[in-house]
């Protein structure tokens, strides 16, 4: 994908990272769809834009402390990549829509909807009372 192809490194590391986690502690329950590995990529480049530092470098168990902590609230997440279009093309319906995060190439689809959220929340919620995440913050990445 375009969008990804020209960020750093430790991103894309980061990425690998939230996707692999996704896939070994999340499954579907019921009739509810868990979101792809996109949706997560998206909610991850999203995260890194807010926090990374100067010079695009962050440390990572803060980021992954960033992620796993937007992931238990992700009804406060609203990512729209102004870049590729207007704010004034997406439709008022769609801006008003939680969690949002637009796809970056089209200005209509919200790729976090139609999903279950909960057993995202769920595993997030055990990685961050996890004892590897014991006195650490995510206020900023670095």
């Amino acid at each position: 994908m375009e969008f990804v192809k020209g960020k750093p490194a430790n991103l894309k590391n980061l990425i690998r990272l939230i996707k692999y986690w996704k896939k070994e502690n999340v499954r579907a329950t019921g009739t509810g769809r868990i979101p792809t590995s996109y949706v997560m990529e998206l909610i991850t480049i999203h995260l890194w834009e807010k926090h990374k530092g100067y010079d695009g470098t962050f440390n990572t168990l803060k980021a992954l402390h960033g992620v796993m902590t937007a992931l238990t609230d992700v009804t406060s997440l609203h990512a729209i990549w102004k870049n590729n279009y207007q704010t004034n093309k997406i439709p008022s319906s769609i801006q008003k829509e939680r969690p949002l995060v637009m796809d970056p190439a089209n200005p209509t689809n919200n790729v976090c909807s139609d999903f279950e959220w909960e057993e995202i929340r769920l595993a997030a919620m055990n990685v961050l009372s996890s004892p590897m995440m014991f006195g650490v913050t995510s206020s900023t990445w670095n």
